[in-house]
């Protein structure tokens, strides 16, 4: 799961990067004698998104990490299909029954 976001990320990136036509050796910047810079010029818009998107991939895949691990101590299986079949085993679905309240506990004044 955590290679397919990685690769997901990266293919994404290159996706803007094609998209954004880049260019080689040829900065945005102004020549001193110049008005405009040089009409085939890199953009930086897409350069700063793929930044950006690198940034919250990293993150996203460290978040993904830590809750696969969260699972695994919990649940003692990384196999979804297996988490699946011991949930239904135990009948640990959603609550049916009513909830008794018990007031008079917990501190009230």
């Amino acid at each position: 799961m955590i290679f397919g976001l990685a690769l997901l990320g990266n293919a994404a990136n290159l996706l803007i990067f094609t998209v954004g036509r880049l260019v080689r050796g040829r900065p945005p910047h102004i020549p001193v004698d110049g008005v405009l810079p040089a009409v085939p010029m890199a953009d930086p818009v897409p350069q700063a998104l793929i930044l950006t998107a690198i940034v919250i991939g990293f993150g996203v895949q460290a978040f993904a990490l830590v809750l696969i691990k969260r699972v695994y101590q919990t649940v003692g299986s990384d196999d979804q299909d297996e988490m699946v079949t011991e949930r239904q085993g135990q009948g640990s679905g959603p609550r049916t029954e009513p909830v008794e309240v018990v007031k008079g506990q917990g501190g009230e004044a």
